[in-house]
């Protein structure tokens, strides 16, 4: 058990509504550089429901990094991403994890936050199997081209998704798409509700075991965008801009976290029951591949090319623009 003193409540993260705008119109509660009584600077910050996408970030608490950072944070596990920026927002979580479509979408509308850094990246291992486009195991198919209904969190174009399924020789426009609950996407496959779906882990490896579903091929290498982000950290530059030492320090203790997390692989495992995410511990080659380092504008752009190019964003807004820069 934790050492160190985690608290973790639980919200509502998905994509990104039109509720969002309203938020960009609240106050921002900002915190002082400082506690009034001179100890460590309380944050609330937000993650993923995803335990190997947030463990490194419990971890790096457990092990005292953002503590020696004159930091003390409370992490807020989100469920409904739609969440995620009207919070960061109002002030009512100083940092947090958005999806990058959703936090890009954001920016390029205006509002006023800005990414700060990432937890996981697309792999670049082109033999990774952390995600794959699974088929129902009796549906004989087997070609992207003879599927026609496809199950997604949303109804809503997913470029990363579309992008796959293009370079697979299917038609991402010409699917008939249907909205699932993620962590059902699954059972709509196995079912033969749709023809197919991409699953990451965990969820892949459920699916799997059911021995209701195959897959229909790995998504890697030229199939994705290896090296870009996939869950982003945000902050809002009013708060930002009230506070750039706490963010500093911040920025600092999410990278130490996720370069330690990316160098001890097996510990992230093993800790994932710790958090209260998932009882499960995954085999480290079934997990996502981290964020080393700041988050670089050259990894950023060619991920916002393929939102531009699938119509997911307009494009006037580049990388660099997007990214916290101190």
């Amino acid at each position: 058990m934790f050492n160190r003193r985690i608290r973790a409540t639980t919200a509502l993260l998905a994509m990104l509504p039109l509720a969002v705008l309203a938020a960009a119109c609240s106050a921002e509660e900002t915190v002082p550089e400082n506690d009034a009584a001179g100890g460590p600077t309380p944050l609330t910050v937000a993650v993923s429901p995803g335990a190997e996408t947030s463990a490194p970030m419990y971890l790096a608490i457990e092990r005292g990094v953002f503590e020696d950072l004159g930091l003390d944070l409370t992490l807020t596990v989100l469920n409904d991403g739609s969440i995620a920026i009207p919070n960061t927002l109002n002030g009512q979580t100083q940092f947090s994890m958005s999806g990058f479509g959703p936090a890009a979408q954001a920016i390029e509308k205006g509002l006023a936050i800005k990414m700060i850094g990432a937890a996981n990246v697309i792999p670049t291992d082109p033999d990774s199997v952390y995600q794959a486009i699974v088929v129902g195991k009796d549906s004989g198919i087997d070609s992207m081209a003879d599927v026609s209904t496809w199950a997604a969190d949303s109804t809503e174009v997913d470029p990363s998704q579309a992008f796959a399924v293009d370079a697979l020789g299917g038609d991402y426009a010409a699917l008939q798409k249907v909205a699932v609950p993620f962590p059902s996407i699954g059972d709509a496959v196995a079912d033969g509700t749709v023809d197919a779906a991409l699953l990451n882990e965990p969820f892949l490896t459920a699916a799997l075991e059911t021995g209701k579903v195959d897959v229909l091929s790995y998504i890697a290498g030229e199939l994705t965008i290896p090296g870009a982000p996939g869950a982003v950290f945000i902050g809002s530059d009013e708060y930002m801009a009230a506070n750039p030492d706490v963010t500093a320090a911040f920025i600092d203790g999410v990278e130490e976290a996720y370069r330690y997390a990316s160098e001890n692989m097996q510990e992230v495992a093993d800790f994932i029951p710790e958090t209260g995410l998932s009882e499960r511990i995954p085999k480290v080659e079934e997990m996502s591949e981290y964020q080393v380092g700041p988050l670089q504008a050259s990894a950023v752009q060619p991920l916002l090319d393929v939102y531009a190019d699938y119509g997911a964003i307009s494009g006037t807004v580049s990388a660099e623009e997007m990214i916290h820069r101190s």
